[in-house]
C-alpha cells in the first residue's frame, strides 16, 4: 500500500506568493476568457475540505462567476 500524499497548506506570505504565480501563470485569466484582478484568490480544483492542498496543480484563476458556478 501506498503511503496517502501530504497535504500541503501555505499561510501569510508564502500563500500569497503561490496566488500570484498562479496568477501570473493563468496569465491574469479565467477559462471563459475574462480578466482577473491580482490578489483575486484561485479556486482550489480540489478543495481543502476534501483534501485538496495549496499547490500549483490545484490551483486555477477564475472569475467570480467562473468560481460561483464550480462551487454551486
Amino acid at each position: 500500500m501506498f503511503p496517502k500524499p501530504k497535504n500541503i497548506r501555505l499561510k501569510g506570505k508564502k500563500l500569497h506568493e503561490l496566488y500570484d504565480a498562479v496568477h501570473a501563470r493563468d496569465a491574469g485569466q479565467c477559462k471563459c476568457g475574462k480578466w482577473v484582478e491580482q490578489g483575486s484568490p484561485p479556486h482550489h480544483i480540489r478543495k481543502k475540505s476534501q483534501g485538496g492542498s495549496d499547490t500549483m496543480d490545484n490551483l486555477e484563476t477564475l472569475c467570480s462567476e467562473c468560481h460561483y458556478k464550480e462551487h454551486f
